[in-house]
Order: C-alpha cells, then sequence, then structure tokens
C-alpha cells in the first residue's frame, strides 16, 4: 500500500481506504500532482476518477466535517433566513435545518476558517449555534 504523505495525500489515503480508488490510481495521482503541481481534486475529476460529490464527501471525512446532501431538499424560507442574504453569498453558506438551536449550514468549501467565523459572529448575536456541513 502507497505511503501517506502529509497534506496532498490525505484525500487520496481516504479515498483508498473507502475503495473508492485503488493502488494504482493512488500512485497515479501522486506522480501527476508532483509533475504538474495541480492539485489532487482537479486531477481527480479531470480524470474522472471520482465524482464532485464522491470528492466532496471524502474532504468532509478529511477535514472531519460531516457530509450534507441538499438535492431535493426542501429548505424553508424561515431557516434560510436565518442567514442574511449578503452574509450567505460572500460566505458561500446557506442554513437549510433547524434543531432546537443548533442550525444546519451547508458550506461550499469547508476549508474556509473566515466563512466560518463570520457565521459564528451571526449565531452569537441572534443565540444560536451553527453546525457545518
Amino acid at each position: 500500500m502507497p505511503t501517506p504523505q502529509s497534506g496532498t495525500s490525505e484525500l487520496l489515503d481516504v479515498l483508498l481506504e473507502a475503495g473508492q480508488i485503488n493502488e494504482e490510481q493512488y500512485r497515479l495521482i501522486e506522480t501527476e500532482h508532483a509533475k504538474t503541481g495541480k492539485t489532487v481534486e482537479i486531477l481527480l475529476l479531470e480524470r474522472r476518477i471520482v465524482d464532485e460529490e464522491l470528492l466532496t464527501k471524502a474532504r468532509g471525512t478529511v477535514l472531519g466535517m460531516p457530509y450534507g446532501d441538499l438535492v431535493g431538499k426542501d429548505i424553508p424560507g424561515t431557516v434560510m433566513n436565518l442567514i442574511p442574504r449578503a452574509a450567505a453569498e460572500t460566505n458561500k453558506a446557506i442554513a437549510f435545518e433547524r434543531d432546537g438551536e443548533e442550525i444546519h449550514v451547508g458550506l461550499v468549501d469547508p476549508r474556509d476558517p473566515s466563512a466560518m467565523q463570520a457565521i459564528d459572529f451571526l449565531g452569537q448575536t441572534q443565540n444560536l449555534h451553527f453546525k457545518f456541513f
């Protein structure tokens, strides 16, 4: 089995352990990444080894963040409006579910700490707790 390397290999490790890629694909992407400097995510998508949804789920695993599937989900306006439109657009976030005082928020880029900080700040002003997906 390929040996894990810091940073770029973490995503590949998750995909390999889940059986979504094989060792040959792992080595191929690692080699191309080293040669071209393209991100592992871009290479996986360009070569159609995984699709965007599977890649997003794997990213969530790497980040320790749950995956939320919003396709076909009916989101009440009262929940969506908990994050003002300007803040939602700026931070690429959407409130999609409320469970008591906990609001589930989907992020386009869960690696963006400034987006989470901005949304958390909004929560403090409204006495709400946000859980990110």
